[in-house]
């Protein structure tokens, strides 16, 4: 219940209510896993006395736990950042971390929550916090990647850390090959978003804009994509050119049914992460 009442408070932004029931949370869900540690280990020295006693074995119902310690703290991270809280999702990703360090889905989870933490750190003019998390950042992605090499979701974050490193060179073919690999829209829309920033950097408008036109087929609703190829068609050709997708831009932003573009919630970790790993603890703990 406390874990529950916490990711409500976190959606309400409610964050000191929703860090008390958090920890709450953690501190009797850690109390229980070493209480069923304690009861196995009694169970195990009554078994011995009786067979000492009796000569034989007496059964006893099997304590374990219920709830994957995983799976309890990728939840909470997952959650807390899909909510705009990195702060709050760090401590989480910490220890799902430590439980399962071998899961790149923990490596990812963490390495994102790092990357958004970095930009808020940012934003403060933090420049050493910031580099210290994308560094963070940078080596739990790339370890959910030698884990996972399938893992396209970590080389999209990847790719993305190293442009606005401006570590061009490295960037450009972890980005292309993301984009080659992926069949799905909202990963192929950012990855030519950021290829195009990358050529724009670069100095090569014209192949910028062509990735934004790109990135417009891949989501076709996206504000961030037009306004980037805008601004790639006035360096190139002048303002005259920029009209349209501005235009464009403009006009889409006024219809309702527009799909959100992925870019506004980029920051907020990969999508689906956090409902799949609470749907695993419901089915773990309350079997619903």
């Amino acid at each position: 219940m406390h874990m529950e009442v916490g990711l409500l408070a976190l959606q309400t932004l409610r964050r000191a209510e929703a860090e008390v029931h958090l920890r709450a949370s953690t501190t009797l869900f850690e109390w229980s896993r070493g209480a069923a540690v304690e009861a196995r280990n009694r169970a195990v020295m009554r078994r011995h006395a009786f067979e000492k006693s009796f000569g034989r074995d007496q059964p006893e119902p099997e304590i374990r736990e219920r709830i994957d310690r995983r799976d309890y703290y990728l939840t909470l991270a997952g959650a807390a950042l899909a909510n705009g809280f990195p702060t709050t999702a760090l401590p989480f990703a910490e220890k799902a971390r430590l439980a399962a360090p071998l899961d790149p889905e923990v490596q990812l989870v963490f390495g994102c929550v790092a990357e958004s933490l970095a930009q808020e750190e940012l934003l403060r003019h933090h420049q050493s916090e910031a580099a210290r998390l994308r560094d963070d950042a940078a080596r739990a992605l790339r370890e959910a990647l030698a884990l996972d090499p399938g893992a396209d979701e970590a080389r999209l974050h990847l790719g993305w850390l190293l442009l606005v490193r401006g570590r061009l060179a490295e960037a450009e073919p972890v980005l292309e090959q993301m984009e080659r690999r992926s069949g799905d829209d909202r990963q192929r829309y950012l990855a030519r978003l950021f290829l195009g920033r990358l050529a724009a950097q670069g100095g090569r408008q014209d192949e910028a804009a062509g990735f934004y036109r790109r990135a417009l087929g891949a989501w076709p609703d996206s504000q961030a994509a037009r306004l980037a190829l805008s601004h790639a068609l006035e360096v190139v050709t002048g303002p005259a050119a920029a009209r349209p997708p501005v235009a464009a831009s403009l006009a889409a932003s006024q219809r309702l049914d527009r799909a959100t573009d992925p870019w506004w919630l980029y920051p907020f970790g990969p999508p689906g992460v956090a409902k799949a790993a609470l749907d695993r603890l419901w089915k773990e703990g309350l079997d619903r």
